[in-house]
Formats: structure tokens, C-alpha cells, sequence
């Protein structure tokens, strides 16, 4: 298979999250220790970040200034409207059987120097990705 598809999954999944998305919402509590931190390309790089931390089950997000809060609980130790937050629960941002194509190649544009093999599954590639 192609690193493209697998980018291809990570886009849809990536979109998928932002279907959860909570605007002005906030899990509050339940942070994951030392995951609570800034980041460079809005709520999708803390979803990543999310993404690849074991037991990040909800994540709350700051636009303004890209702070990131990873939470060890869905909804945080409590949910509130909070103005300037963003917030998701990655249950509901897992992707979806519907997005992976089997048997299916998306041919050309790789990324030079990242085509390889994972014994895993798709999610391990998803990983990488």
C-alpha cells in the first residue's frame, strides 16, 4: 500500500474529529500530566497529539494562543461552556470503517522516503502519518 493512502485516511480522520468538535465548550480536569502544551496548526495538531499519547480519551483547545490539553477522561473531570475553547471526545473521532478503501491505491504522489511497511494495522500507519 501507499503512504497517500494512508495519508488519505489520516485527512478523514482528521475531519472526522472535527465533526466532534465542541465549540466554546470545555472538559475541564482530567489532565493528562505533562500534556498541556502549545501547538502550531490549530485543533488538528492537538487531535494529533491526542492521537498519538496512550489514554488521551478528550482534548480541550485554546485558538487564540494554541494551547492544548490533553484528558485522561471523555468530557474531562467536567464539562462547561467556556468562551474560546474547543473541545472534542476522540470516541467519537475514531475513524470510521466507511473512510478506509481496501484493495484500493491511491497511485502516485508519494512522499519521497516514506513508503514503508507496518506489521500493526492501518492505525499504526495512520501514526506515522
Amino acid at each position: 500500500m501507499k503512504v497517500v493512502l494512508f495519508f488519505t485516511v489520516i485527512v478523514t480522520a482528521i475531519y472526522s474529529a472535527q465533526a466532534c468538535l465542541r465549540n466554546n465548550w470545555d472538559y475541564w480536569g482530567a489532565d493528562i500530566p505533562g500534556k498541556n502544551f502549545k501547538v502550531q496548526g490549530g485543533v488538528n495538531a492537538c487531535i494529533r497529539e491526542c492521537r498519538r499519547t496512550a489514554g488521551c480519551k478528550s482534548l480541550a483547545f485554546r485558538p487564540t494562543d494554541g494551547q492544548c490539553w490533553l484528558k485522561n477522561k471523555e468530557n474531562g473531570a467536567r464539562s462547561k461552556p467556556q468562551s474560546n475553547r474547543q473541545s472534542i471526545n476522540m470516541s467519537c473521532a475514531e475513524p470510521k470503517p466507511s473512510c478506509i478503501r481496501n484493495n484500493w491505491d491511491y497511485w502516485g504522489a508519494d512522499i519521497r522516503g516514506k513508503n514503508f511497511r507496518v506489521k500493526e494495522s492501518i492505525h499504526t500507519c495512520i501514526y506515522h502519518c
